[in-house]
């Protein structure tokens, strides 16, 4: 297993709370998606019954107990004989038949508004950690209950959903590579809304964590490690920096626990192909200029 060291190469106003004198800037996207979102993202409102008719009967309940406020409430989740994989994109975002199970990953709490996943549910928060969240989350709600997500998703709704575990994750110790996953997903969910400005965006957020947690985290399985560079090299070819996906694709490749574990092996030599490709292309291009 490598230390980090060795690893290293190199609308209105709902709330203002502040960090260091200027506002939060995960705060003001939150804030101006939710007071711009659309209720109603269905032309057709019969139809969007229909279908949230049809996915409601696929979920069932979890008895949680919110990891602030102590108080027990039921989230949603998808019965796995519902859950049919088609097909699946080069960095792990999963397409289904029917509903996707990535809408009801991240639980909400129904009485305070605090959000988080099972990863995140098992960080300990200390007195001043809770402190800071209920800060955020009451001035982030100053006059109004949480939104409900208790019942049927949609995309807008799951995007909400991961925004508000991103913030409630300001107030905790949280490794790059959560925060990291949790702007991937995001970036997913705007894929599967054919918003490809928004997906890159996020892309972005997600490609700054993650290496910041290969240089800065120290991984206890080495599988967790070879996946997380296996992510950043296949975002990096998904924004067009191939010289940097082939960079980060050798250390995959080089590492000499790579036999061990076949499946992204197999994946880091499938995308080499796909970059030195890529690479002899941009090269005969520049010299087709010259």
């Amino acid at each position: 297993m490598n230390t980090a060291a060795e690893r290293c190469p190199e609308g209105k106003n709902t709330f203002a709370f502040k960090s260091k004198g200027k506002h939060s800037v995960l705060a003001e996207t939150l804030e101006q998606y939710l007071e711009n979102i659309s209720e109603d993202t269905f032309e057709d409102s019969a139809k969007k019954a229909e279908i949230n008719i049809k996915e409601k009967d696929m979920l069932y309940y979890v008895k949680t107990v919110c990891p602030l406020c102590g108080k027990r409430f039921e989230s949603p989740k998808v019965r796995s004989k519902y859950l049919r994989m088609t097909h699946m994109d080069n960095d792990y975002c999963k397409y289904y038949d029917s509903v996707n199970p990535l809408n009801y990953e991240v639980m909400v709490c129904s009485h305070c508004g605090f959000a988080y996943t099972e990863e995140i549910q098992k960080m300990r928060l200390s007195d001043e950690q809770r402190k800071t969240i209920k800060s955020r989350l009451e001035k982030l709600l100053p006059d109004r209950p949480p939104r409900d997500y208790s019942g049927v998703r949609n995309l807008d709704q799951a995007v909400e959903t991961f925004l508000l575990a991103l913030l409630a994750l300001q107030g905790k110790p949280a490794q790059g590579s959560t925060k990291g996953m949790l702007y991937l997903k995001i970036a997913w969910l705007y894929r599967y809304k054919n918003n490809p400005a928004k997906e890159s965006d996020y892309i972005e957020k997600a490609l700054s964590s993650l290496v910041s947690a290969y240089n800065n985290e120290i991984f206890q399985e080495i599988q967790k490690e070879l996946n997380i560079t296996y992510l950043i090299a296949v975002l990096y070819f998904r924004t067009g920096r191939y010289y940097e996906s082939a960079r980060w694709l050798e250390r995959i490749l080089l590492n000499r626990h790579r036999p061990v574990h076949p499946i992204v092996s197999k994946q880091a030599g499938e995308l080499w192909d796909e970059v030195r490709q890529m690479l002899r292309e941009n090269n005969q291009q520049l010299k087709n200029r010259c």
